[in-house]
């Protein structure tokens, strides 16, 4: 792939709308601008004011009118990928959208995906956290995921990574410093104030670290599944957090024969919930079927929901249930709290108090406590600073530990003597690694398959 040439591709999302926009860059873009646009009237345009709509129609090479259009010029550097720019905003809906694509494309060719993103990262309008932050913006599912998405995308993790760097590069200086001029040795309480300032930098990375859980859960969402034998309230506690009468609910045993998903915001979590089919001996061939993608759903999730009646005794269906959750991230939840408890106290007492409550879903209140252990289980018992949920990536967060790594390395190497040389070579590591989160170290491999995960238009 070169990045020399010109692109155009439909930058809105498919299907029909009020306005679609076919988006150019590159060199040739204004020439597609000049080829393609046409005043009413008939008249080109051949020098537009940059940044100015002109109301115009779109022409094919047959001079064939294709749609009414407010076209706009971007020259670079000033524009989003740092070249020049041209848009076309026509009227929605494919078919429209695709013939101006289509007259424009005579001029240039189609952009590869997430190809305007890749331009601009290139061109230094911005780093490889605020390219990635973009696709997690579009696809976030919760306003607080938007809301960290932001935070990445106007250079918040950059700044951090940026200053951490800075700073390990000073002390890098300072140690350089004296390796240059050897009989000015650093004082002890020197090499323990640079200790002091290496556990500083320690203590920002560990708190980038905490939040990576939380960071990567807001952008890929968390799988939570409701298990439960036949008619112990499933449904209704699916319905019951996502405020919504989602699942069908009746005192017929077997309603639920098939998993139902519903996303939902847990405390800024997306979070997809399953409402699955009850675990029980069934001759039934549709509900063992929906059994085992019961089965399925919880060897796949992130949390179960075992929901009891404590209302009832044990069954072997329960048992059964607490046999298959063995070593699976489990919160039981012992529903009907507002009757008298008839559970044998023995199987009440084998369930882990740090991750069963007591409910009823007749109460909101303990709904709300639902949703906190929910978010406490995926995340932590701490709520983390949004400041530190910035880190999105497995590879964002696997460059950081490294740079943790090598920055303890250093820590330990002047603790003990060994050398400011080594103790340099392992700063500038962890100065490398940093570096890798905000793309100044990256191969091409690592691009394509970053921005792989973009749309064409994009």
């Amino acid at each position: 792939m070169t990045f020399h040439d010109t692109i155009a591709a439909i930058a809105t999302a498919p299907g029909e709308g009020a306005v679609a926009i076919v988006r150019i860059s590159g060199p040739e873009a204004l020439e597609v601008f000049r080829h393609c646009f046409r005043r009413p009237g008939g008249r080109g345009l051949p020098h537009p004011k940059p940044r100015h709509l002109y109301l115009g129609w779109v022409q094919d090479s047959q001079q064939q009118v294709l749609d009414q259009v407010l076209g706009v010029s971007m020259p670079g550097p000033h524009s989003f990928t740092g070249e020049d720019v041209v848009e076309f905003h026509c009227h929605g809906g494919s078919l429209v959208a695709g013939t101006v694509l289509e007259a424009c494309l005579e001029h240039c060719r189609l952009a590869e995906p997430g190809e305007f993103s890749r331009r601009a990262f290139l061109a230094g309008k911005l780093d490889l956290t605020q390219a990635q932050a973009i696709i997690d913006v579009i696809r976030s599912k919760t306003p607080e995921a938007v809301r960290i998405a932001n935070d990445v995308m106007q250079g918040r993790l950059r700044r951090t990574l940026t200053d951490l760097r800075q700073e390990l590069i000073a002390i890098q200086s300072q140690l350089e410093a004296t390796i240059e001029f050897a009989e000015e040795d650093i004082a002890p309480e020197s090499e323990e104030h640079l200790c002091q300032r290496m556990e500083a930098v320690l203590g920002s990375v560990d708190s980038l670290l905490r939040g990576a859980r939380t960071g990567m859960l807001m952008r890929q969402g968390a799988v939570v599944t409701i298990v439960g034998k036949p008619n112990v309230g499933k449904s209704s506690l699916l319905n019951s957090l996502c405020r919504s009468e989602r699942s069908i609910v009746t005192p017929i045993p077997g309603t639920t024969r098939d998993v139902v998903e519903q996303y939902v915001d847990i405390q800024g979590l997306p979070v997809k919930l399953l409402d699955t089919a009850g675990l029980r001996d069934s001759g039934d061939t549709v509900e063992q079927l929906g059994m085992e993608r019961t089965r399925s759903a919880i060897a796949g999730a992130d949390l179960v929901l075992w929901l009891l009646d404590r209302s009832r005794a044990a069954g072997e269906e329960d048992r059964r249930i607490a046999s298959l959750l063995k070593d699976r991230p489990c919160l039981a939840l012992m529903n009907k709290s507002d009757l008298p408890a008839v559970m044998e106290p023995e199987f009440m007492a084998a369930l882990p108090a740090d991750r069963t409550l007591s409910i009823s879903l007749l109460d909101d209140t303990d709904v709300q406590q639902v949703e906190s252990a929910i978010y406490q289980q995926l995340c932590g018992r701490h709520h983390e600073a949004r400041s530190d949920m910035l880190l999105s990536r497995t590879r964002q967060r696997d460059s950081l530990i490294r740079a943790r790594e090598s920055l303890e390395h250093a820590k330990h190497t002047l603790q003990q003597q060994l050398g400011y040389e080594l103790v340099s070579m392992d700063l500038q590591h962890a100065c490398t690694y940093l570096g890798e989160i905000m793309g100044e170290v990256v191969t091409d491999d690592v691009l394509d398959e970053i921005f792989s995960e973009f749309c064409i238009g994009k």
